[in-house]
């Protein structure tokens, strides 16, 4: 987190992080967003070369991200707004910005 922080070449991508610990990866996106700037955290990369995993991984991620924001917002760290501005953020903007994409 603190390398992403410090250093504007450097991002966090989550791409299976869900997957193989969504609580640990939960807790990370938490932290995050109150550590590090938001524009250097992915939520999600779908590495795999199967199309039906994509989506699974895909909807995992969601799943997830969903609980945490909803935690954050129960917790009055972000309103509802702010929320939804970071989910689009990290599952799409983000990357749009770093891959310099349309």
């Amino acid at each position: 987190m603190s390398i992403a922080k410090h250093y504007a070449n450097v991002w966090v991508d989550l791409c299976w992080a869900w997957s193989i610990d969504p609580f640990s990866s939960s807790d990370f996106v938490r932290r995050f967003i109150h550590a590090a700037p938001i524009n250097k955290l992915f939520a999600y990369g779908g590495d795999t070369m199967w199309p039906t995993n994509v989506l699974a991984y895909s909807l995992q991620a969601r799943r997830w991200l969903t609980k945490t924001l909803e935690a954050e917002v129960a917790a009055g760290d972000l309103t509802q707004a702010q929320a939804l501005s970071i989910a689009e953020r990290l599952m799409r903007r983000n990357q749009f910005d770093c891959f310099d994409l349309v």
